[in-house]
């Protein structure tokens, strides 16, 4: 296992548990997941490496590419309170749903489209883990609750 490996396999975990919990307690149990939050303001709530670096492209400052292969994708703080709320009216028991547009890609392609930054555009279909990928699958959000939140762009920040 690598460190997602583990993380990944520990959510899972996680994940068991609660459902026995919500049994026992009586109560339905519905499960959110999500990638990568950022605030329209990159302040309020997004501090870390990927907000301070796409603030650096939006300046036009030139970053190192990031080198990792790892999928992630972004998802407006907005959206993700909205799609949580739809959860809270609209999810089924004993489900999990992702929450975001469906379409991941690595740091290097998503700080490509934010500035001059070399990427290799790596598809779903690149990754050796097709379970990892399907993380990023959001066909139950549309399904159950009809809402898939809109795609982060560069122009969601300016």
């Amino acid at each position: 296992y690598s460190g997602h490996g583990y993380y990944a396999a520990s959510k899972a975990g996680a994940f068991k548990m609660n459902l026995i919990v919500a049994y026992l307690q009586k109560i339905e149990y519905v499960q959110a997941r999500f990638s990568v939050v950022v605030s329209r303001d990159l302040e309020s709530f997004s501090k870390g490496y990927i907000a301070s670096t796409l603030k650096k492209l939006i300046a036009g400052m030139e970053i190192e590419p990031p080198s990792s292969k790892q999928l992630y994708e972004l998802v407006e703080m907005k959206d993700l309170c909205e799609g949580l709320r739809e959860l809270g009216h609209s999810g089924h028991n004993k489900q999990t749903y992702y929450i975001g547009h469906g379409a991941p890609a690595t740091l290097a392609d998503i700080f490509s489209e934010f500035g001059n930054v070399e990427s290799d555009r790596i598809t779903q279909e690149d990754q050796e883990d097709g379970a990892f990928t399907s993380f990023f699958d959001n066909s139950s959000l549309a399904d159950d609750v009809g809402f898939v939140p809109a795609r982060v762009s560069r122009k969601n920040f300016q």
